[in-house]
């Protein structure tokens, strides 16, 4: 049972008011009066009753909890018998604690004061001991905007102002997150809606009860303008080997609108995990392992799929090894053109056939050309070279249907495009030979409407030698170097008469070998009437340096030659395996090499190949990766569009993860997989305070 601690009968106890701060001096003899003193501590003692007068007469009035009735009668006046003795009032308990507390406080406060006035000030209102990462060479400044206002102003952001946004701009000062640094993820708004448009629903009923709770009763991690402050996640003073980054499930469902018990109990569902976009290199692994690594060539396919697949050294971007190891055995042949019906140099420089027959009866002013030319019109390497003559362009849309092997039915208009067109090859060629690279610079400047990087003309002239160039002008226009000067002085120059329109001979007899087969291993050789570059094998610079400029060419002539050079069978065959993607309606990127890490980037899911290599089984990397033998991998290569693809294999399921990443096993935190922080982030290098005063 329990015993009350005091009684509140009138006739068995006096009731005491806890608030009151004086009470009677003679408590400590146990007999305190019934009147106590006042508020101000003044004894207020006089009589123990005031006497009541009934008839006449005077009764004594004292209480039963004082005694009750005294023997003795009031006086005749009705003054009460029994004065009290007066005392000497004392402070109750409860106010010499409050008087103690009031003391203490003001001790308190002024010692504090004191100490944050002093030099060592941080030292008494620090939390705590930062980590190693903020360790050095930063003050409580450098994070705590409040810290240089002092004491008052430490109060101030401590009780009043809101200051966690404004001190992760400081963090920014330092940490390179981007231009949305502060918002979810260091995402744009719009973008991250987006991404929350498209995130998948959880799997399973829900998370449970405790989860919903611990989220509620996290601080809301959203500020008014949408930023999320660091210290929202990042909880500094935890001490010097804390872990920064450290953060729990809770916290991150505290956001998401998908929330779930565990990976295996109610995360969503991969979608298409883990291909974002189709593959940059053009690899069919479903045709390769199931009919092309059998058969003939079954002795030079890989066993294994690292026998082409290697991880970067971070172990996680699986990379495919160079073509010389995973390719040349089977594709190095088709690239050196052997077995072509077709020629394999690439026509640069080209003398188009004439009616020359027809022209020397019209008297048309061409100067001589050689009568055994039977080219056709300027093929695309040779249109960008003239893309700079504005005549010419005007002269090509006159001779678009008009064979120019048969000018007999040739209006004037058709003849006159036709020594423009003259006049421009030969134009081409004499500024080559008189002046050399800085013509064919110039020429390809004004073709892609912008000017040649550094080492760009090396590699777009392939290189030419002169005496190539040379010895092209003295066989096909012997007097060219008189001839241009008189048109481009406005004198008209005819062609010569019959006897005289010969040019030097080509070399025809058998037993020299043609310019082609001198250039087997690649380079720059004259066949006919026409400049040829063969490519030098897989990786040619010549090839490459073309296809990437003309790609992103803003000019007619430039696209024209892209859609040459990618051609299926254009020599070379780089489209055959080398994707072509659009970064816009105008500008086309080849896809050199396969895959390949960002250098700082992070994106939203993180998987490491390398760790779990030794938990694969007798199917090595196809335990995870499954192949689709149904899917129609080449039709996502019909457009330029990366992100309309058709994979190779089918999407991770869920339930191969969570049968290893458990709570209890390999571990199922969120940040286990996902980075929070996604973008490209450069590693910060603090600066190292003792070399400040070098």
């Amino acid at each position: 049972m329990t015993d009350t601690l005091q009684g509140f009968d009138f006739r068995s106890s006096r009731y005491l008011r806890p608030t009151q701060r004086w009470v009677c001096g003679w408590k400590a003899k146990g007999e305190p009066c019934r009147v106590g003193p006042d508020h101000k501590g003044q004894c207020r003692a006089s009589f123990e009753c005031k006497p009541l007068q009934k008839g006449g007469r005077w009764f004594c009035t004292r209480s039963e909890t004082s005694g009750g009735k005294c023997a003795q009668i009031p006086l005749p006046d009705g003054t009460c018998a029994r004065p009290i003795p007066r005392c000497r009032p004392v402070r109750s308990w409860r106010a010499r604690r409050g008087y103690t507390a009031r003391w203490v406080a003001t001790i308190t406060i002024g010692v504090v004061a004191l100490c944050l006035g002093g030099s060592a000030a941080s030292i008494f209102v620090s939390p705590g001991e930062v980590t190693f990462q903020h360790s050095r060479g930063i003050t409580c400044g450098g994070c705590h905007g409040a810290f240089d206002a002092g004491p008052t102003g430490w109060l101030h952001a401590a009780f009043v102002a809101d200051s966690t946004t404004a001190d992760s701009e400081r963090c920014l000062s330092c940490h390179e997150l981007g231009k949305h640094g502060l918002r979810a993820h260091g995402l744009a708004p719009a973008e991250l809606t987006a991404m929350s448009g498209r995130a998948a629903e959880a799997s399973g009923p829900g998370a449970p009860l405790t989860v919903t709770l611990v989220a509620l009763a996290l601080d809301p991690p959203h500020r008014g303008d949408g930023n999320v402050a660091c210290a929202t996640c990042h909880r500094e003073h935890q001490g010097f080997g804390f872990d920064l980054t450290e953060m729990s499930a809770q916290r991150c469902l505290a956001c998401h609108q998908a929330k779930f018990t565990s990976l295996a109990e109610g995360h969503p569902r991969f979608t298409a995990y883990p291909t974002e976009r189709r593959t940059r290199l053009i690899f069919d692994h479903a045709s390769h392992i199931g009919k092309h690594f059998k058969g003939k060539l079954a002795d030079k396919a890989p066993r294994q799929c690292k026998g082409c697949h290697k991880p970067d050294t971070a172990g996680r971007t699986m990379l495919v090894d160079g073509f010389d190891l995973a390719c040349a055995a089977c594709h190095l042949g088709q690239i050196e053109g052997e077995g072509r019906a077709e020629g394999n140099g690439i026509p640069i420089v080209v003398v188009p056939g004439l009616d020359i027959e027809t022209l020397r009866d019209l008297d048309a002013a061409i100067g001589e050309w050689p009568e055994d030319a039977d080219n056709e019109a300027p093929m695309p390497f040779m249109q960008l070279l003239l893309a700079g003559d504005d005549g010419l362009a005007a002269a090509r849309e006159a001779l678009a249907e008009l064979d120019l092997l048969d000018l007999s039915d040739a209006g004037d208009d058709e003849i006159a495009a036709v020594e423009q067109l003259a006049w421009a090859v030969k134009g081409l060629l004499f500024d080559l030979v008189s002046e050399g690279m800085p013509a064919l610079e110039a020429r390809i400047e004004q073709a892609l409407g912008r000017e040649l990087g550094s080492g760009e003309l090396a590699a777009l002239s392939g290189q030419a030698p002169f005496d190539a160039v040379r010895a092209a002008q003295r066989a096909w226009f012997p007097n060219l170097i008189q001839e241009v000067p008189r048109h481009r002085a406005g004198e008209p120059v005819l062609m010569p008469e019959d006897d005289a329109s010969e040019a030097a001979p080509e070399e025809a007899e058998e037993a020299i070998a043609s310019g082609e087969a001198w250039a087997t291993g690649g380079g720059w050789y004259r066949d006919y009437f026409s400049l040829y570059y063969r490519p030098s094998g897989h990786g040619d610079r010549f090839l490459r340096a073309w296809l990437d400029v003309s790609g992103g060419g803003a000019t007619r002539a430039a696209q024209e030659l892209f859609v040459s050079l990618t051609d299926r069978n254009a020599p070379g065959l780089c489209v055959k395996c080398h994707s072509v993607d659009a970064a816009d309606d105008s500008v086309f990127v080849v896809n050199w090499v396969g895959a390949r890490p960002v250098a700082n980037q992070q994106k939203f899911t993180r998987f490491s190949h390398a760790s779990h290599f030794p938990l694969l089984g007798e199917k090595g990397c196809l335990s995870c990766h499954k192949l689709d033998p149904e899917a129609d991998f080449a039709a996502g290569y019909k457009d330029a569009d990366p992100a309309t693809f058709v994979n190779n294999f089918h999407s991770l399921e869920r339930e191969t993860c969570a049968a290893c990443h458990t709570g209890g096993a390999a571990g199922d935190a969120c940040l286990t997989c996902h980075n929070y922080h996604i973008g490209i982030f450069r590693p910060v290098v603090a600066a190292n305070p003792s070399l400040a005063d070098d």
